[in-house]
């Protein structure tokens, strides 16, 4: 699941492995991805600037909330407007009310005398060139100039300059961010809303053994329970699912009853070029689906086979792979599966197996 995480971050920004300097992933002792009150925001803030009491708490999308500070005092420069933003739920592995990162603003009414938006861009954007690798990112939709610093390896966030302008109503904005919220970001902006409720039962909701059998009914023939780490796993047989009927279908539910996983799949042979063909035919034709619903995925190839994955932005993650692998019985067959998952409960179960090393 990881692998099709960084491969989405890795299409939106480059990875470099050029040593510059590193991005800043603490604010006033704040650090990223750690969970803190209001209280303590302020107070690790301090003389450092003014918590406006008067604006309410902004939500940024629906994963993030900010809060504003006025009068900032930040390395050294002065800011007339901070937003601070945290986390509203969990998203992987942050907890919620996580600081996530602080975004600095000037426009036209707050800017400081003698200067103007155009200089105080050009100011930032030179300072910012001389620590970091900055890739230019304009948008001549909005009327947006910016850059974003590249990725290097040891990095958890990022920063970005953006200086949209708008003759009345100009703004500047300078983001630092850790990755997770520029993931949080990505995903609220780009990404489809996957599909989460199959045969009446969501991803995320409590299940029992009962329900599932219930939920599939004529669909599918249960096959048997297995217990695995932190997890119970039910197998029905012939389950019809987007109009084909799948050699297996599996759900998986954690040890409290979580749903967190459907996947389908089709077993033929290895050797038989009917079956070969068969595979081909069913990767390819889920594939053209997936693409018309969800938009086109780049494909991945490993020694296995080839496959293409979707991030949700909605906590859903959908692989569809065709893949040669070792069965039960010891010979090797061929694959079709199509797999939907929740990125939290994942990795949540991925951490809970990690603590006992």
């Amino acid at each position: 699941m990881k692998k099709y995480i960084l491969t989405v971050i890795s299409l939106i920004f480059s990875i470099s492995t050029y040593a510059q300097q590193p991005i800043p992933s603490e604010f006033f002792g704040l650090e990223y991805d750690k969970s803190y009150s209001l209280q303590e925001i302020i107070s690790h803030i301090g003389e450092n600037g003014i918590y406006s009491k008067t604006v309410d708490t902004i939500m940024y999308n629906r994963q993030l909330s900010g809060h504003i500070f006025e009068n900032v005092t930040y390395n050294g420069r002065e800011y007339p407007c901070m937003c601070i933003f945290t986390f509203t739920s969990d998203i992987l592995h942050i907890k919620s009310n996580a600081f996530g990162g602080a975004t600095f603003s000037f426009t036209n009414e707050n800017i400081p005398e003698k200067q103007s938006l155009d200089s105080i861009y050009n100011e930032l954007s030179s300072d910012l060139s001389s620590k970091y690798t900055m890739i230019d990112i304009p948008d001549p939709i909005t009327n947006t100039i910016g850059k974003v610093s590249e990725i290097s390896e040891g990095d958890n966030g990022i920063v970005k300059l953006r200086y949209q302008k708008v003759a009345s109503n100009g703004i500047v904005t300078l983001e630092y961010m850790s990755l997770i919220m520029s993931f949080a970001n990505i995903v609220n902006t780009i990404l489809p809303t996957i599909q989460d409720t199959f045969f009446g039962l969501k991803i995320g909701s409590h299940q029992t053994i009962s329900t599932i059998k219930s939920a599939v009914g004529y669909k599918g023939t249960f096959l048997n329970e297995e217990k695995e780490s932190y997890s119970n796993r039910l197998t029905f047989k012939d389950i019809m699912f987007a109009g084909k009927t799948w050699d297996f279908g599996t759900f998986s539910l954690t040890e409290n009853g979580e749903l967190y996983n459907l996947s389908v799949n089709i077993s033929l042979t290895d050797y038989k070029s009917d079956d070969q063909k068969e595979a081909d035919k069913t990767y390819e034709s889920f594939k053209t689906r997936l693409a018309e619903k969800y938009g086109e995925a780049k494909e991945g190839i490993d020694d296995e086979g080839k496959f293409v994955g979707y991030i949700g932005n909605n906590g859903i993650g959908l692989s569809l792979s065709k893949q040669r692998s070792k069965s039960k019985g010891g010979d090797y067959r061929l694959y079709v599966t199509l797999n939907y998952y929740s990125f939290e409960i994942y990795q949540r179960l991925f951490n809970q197996s990690n603590d006992e090393l």
